[in-house]
Order: C-alpha cells, then sequence, then structure tokens
C-alpha cells in the first residue's frame, strides 16, 4: 500500500532521514498551494463573467465551487500546520513510523479528493456560463 501511495504522489521512498521528508513535503504543499492559487484566479474570472446573472442555477454551481474550495484551504492549512510541527524519528526510518505516514497521506489523499471536486464544480460552473454565452444570455 505504502508503495502505490509513493508512485501515486512521486515521492521518493523510503525516507531515512527527516530532511528527505520535509522536502518531499513541502513540495506537495507547494504543490497544493499552487494548484490552489491557480483554481482562485479562474474562479475569480469566471465570478466575473457571472456577475451578468442572478439565477438559481449558477447560484447553485457556485455554492458548490465555494464549498470544495473551502474544503480546499482547510485541508490546505492542516497540511501546513502538521509540516511545520514537530516531526520525531527516533530511531525509527519515517516509513515505519505509522502515525506520521498516516496524517500525511490522510491529509494528501483528502486534498487529492478535494481537488477532484474542485475541478468538477469549477467545470460545471463552465458549461454553465458557456451554455449561457451560446443562448446570448451572456456576452
Amino acid at each position: 500500500m505504502l508503495e502505490l501511495l509513493y508512485a501515486h504522489f512521486k515521492f521518493d521512498e523510503p525516507y531515512n532521514t527527516r530532511a528527505h521528508f520535509e522536502n518531499d513535503y513541502d513540495n506537495g504543499i507547494e504543490a497544493a498551494t499552487a494548484f490552489h492559487l491557480e483554481t482562485m484566479r479562474e474562479v475569480l474570472e469566471c465570478k466575473e463573467s457571472m456577475l451578468l446573472t442572478a439565477e438559481e442555477d449558477c447560484d447553485k454551481l457556485q455554492a458548490a465551487l465555494e464549498q470544495a474550495t473551502a474544503t480546499f484551504n482547510r485541508i490546505s492549512t492542516e497540511m501546513s500546520e502538521e509540516s511545520n510541527a514537530h516531526i520525531d524519528l527516533g530511531h525509527e526510518r519515517l516509513d515505519t513510523s505509522v502515525n506520521t505516514n498516516a496524517k500525511l497521506f490522510a491529509h494528501i489523499e483528502a486534498l487529492q479528493q478535494n481537488s477532484d471536486q474542485m475541478t468538477t464544480a469549477f467545470n460545471n460552473v463552465v458549461e454553465f456560463v458557456e451554455g449561457k454565452i451560446r443562448e446570448g444570455e451572456l456576452s
């Protein structure tokens, strides 16, 4: 299972040093932050287009996107807080530290699932707006 997670998130294995772990963890947070910023930029651009309409369907789609974004922000914050927390490897290699890996991979998995939800919600908003443009209701 651990090998699949390493492969899926493109982490090197195994972690033998704290620095090795922190490097991959920092890279993961950096990638998540970059994804979040790009998504938010696209959301803001889309919101500008949606100001022209106040239809209930659009409001529902926008609410779904905002909820997914809020969840993404919460998970990202938790990951950032944990990345700054003390990690005591003791005499164990990190890949055998069950608690450390469980927290890390739970957050990464939740972030992955939520990014999928954000993508779906964002695509729904874009599809709605593009439909209104095709129908001539938006320009």
